[in-house]
C-alpha cells in the first residue's frame, strides 16, 4: 500500500518542464461534502436532488461547489493519508477491504 501511495503522491505532485500538474489538466467534478451525502442518503425521501430541485437553483449550487480532480484509488479508503497508511498492517487493509460495504 505504501508502494502505491507514494507512486499516486509523485504523480499528484510532479510537474512537467511547461510547469503543468495533475491539476490542470484533470477532469475536475464538484467535491460533496460528506455530511451534506450522509444527509442525502439518510433523508427519508430518498429524492434525488437534481430532479426535485428548480433547475436554476440546483446548477447553481453545483456550480458554487469546491471542485477536485476526478481518481479512483484503493487509497481513497483512508483518504489518501500518507501516514496513516505507512502504519497499515495486512490485516487492517483486509479488514477495510472486508468491511468497506458494510459503513
Amino acid at each position: 500500500m505504501m508502494q502505491l501511495s507514494e507512486l499516486d503522491f509523485r504523480v499528484r505532485y510532479t510537474k512537467t518542464p511547461s510547469n503543468l500538474t495533475l491539476e490542470n489538466v484533470c477532469f475536475e467534478l464538484p467535491k460533496i461534502d460528506r455530511k451534506l451525502l450522509d444527509f442525502m442518503e439518510d433523508n427519508s425521501t430518498k429524492k434525488d436532488p437534481s430532479i426535485q430541485m428548480d433547475p436554476a437553483l440546483y446548477c447553481s449550487f453545483v456550480e458554487a461547489m469546491k471542485k477536485e480532480c476526478y481518481t479512483r484509488s484503493i487509497l481513497e479508503l483512508w483518504n489518501f493519508n500518507r501516514k496513516k497508511i505507512r502504519s497499515l498492517t495486512k490485516n487492517d487493509i483486509v479488514n477495510q477491504l472486508n468491511n468497506y460495504d458494510s459503513k
